[in-house]
């Protein structure tokens, strides 16, 4: 199955912000993209991960005319966050501080991306998680 072809088709206006994303990974970071096909009931069409060896950089959910970028942030990645908080959408902020810390004191965050709106914000939160590992020209 091609997944970027059938993206485009589910994703609709937000396919741009979702392959600027995927440019922005591929291009930075060299990781393994692991592709998966939602379940029945769920509301996830597709499932996209980004990973190094078994530690996930970022998820990505995708379901009809948008899609979930999903981080995990640790403490190192929340301090991080916090100093440049003011840098980043209000939007993006208000996800931030509205999601809870688990047992674990790790934020669980899930940005949702109907367009272009948000793109370099969800680029940037990526870096917050992990530097990148390659320099694009």
């Amino acid at each position: 199955m091609n997944y970027v072809e059938e993206s485009k088709r589910l994703l609709g206006n937000a396919f741009p912000a979702f392959e600027y994303l995927l440019k922005f990974v591929c291009s930075h970071y060299t990781m393994d993209e692991v592709w998966k096909e939602g379940k029945i009931g769920d509301d996830d069409v597709f499932h996209l991960r980004f990973l190094d060896g078994s530690r996930k950089l970022a998820a990505l959910k995708l379901r009809k005319d948008y899609f979930i970028l999903h981080l995990v942030f640790c403490k190192p990645e929340q301090k991080r966050f916090e100093a440049v908080r003011d840098t980043f959408s209000s939007d993006i902020s208000k996800v931030y501080n509205n999601t809870g810390i688990s047992h674990v004191n790790d934020k669980w965050l899930y940005f949702e991306a109907y367009d272009m709106a948000y793109a370099d914000d969800l680029c940037r939160l990526i870096k917050l998680k992990r530097k990148p590992m390659i320099l694009s020209g």
